[in-house]
């Protein structure tokens, strides 16, 4: 909300070019170092939230939130916060469900895998994945 109210109000200045300039306080910066690939690896411990925005925060054109199946990387595009798994909980990253959704188990709650990439194939669904490879419910990503 605050970035479009910014907008709305500076954006005219900028295009006319009447913005003020003022130069940046050196001594009361902050500085954040880029984002290295390493960042987006998926800790399956944390809720689904966190994983859900990680996901959000590192997806295309970024390198991709990702994870290991079978040893190989499996880079997650696109999740869904998924309702509560109604049978007990299971360890986290464990493969819940590959039908009609694929769902993994979190440190709490659950997520819905909906676009992923294994390593050196095309994008796809999560359901088109599990299907091509034939993943079982049980299997963990680690």
């Amino acid at each position: 909300d605050a970035a479009a109210v910014l907008m709305r109000e500076v954006y005219p200045q900028l295009f006319a070019g009447t913005a003020p300039r003022v130069p940046q306080d050196h001594s009361r910066a902050s500085y954040f170092g880029g984002r290295r690939p390493a960042d987006g690896r998926i800790d399956w411990s944390q809720p689904a939230r966190v994983v859900f925005n990680l996901v959000r925060a590192v997806t295309h054109p970024y390198p991709g939130a990702f994870t290991t199946w079978q040893g190989r990387t499996l880079y997650v595009w696109e999740t869904r916060l998924a309702p509560p798994a109604e049978t007990p909980h299971a360890a986290p990253g464990t493969i819940r469900a590959v039908r009609p959704e694929l769902i993994v188990q979190t440190g709490h709650g659950v997520l819905q895998l909906t676009r992923v990439q294994l390593e050196d194939a095309p994008e796809q669904s999560g359901v088109q994945w599990a299907e091509c490879h034939s993943v079982r419910e049980g299997e963990r990503l680690t």
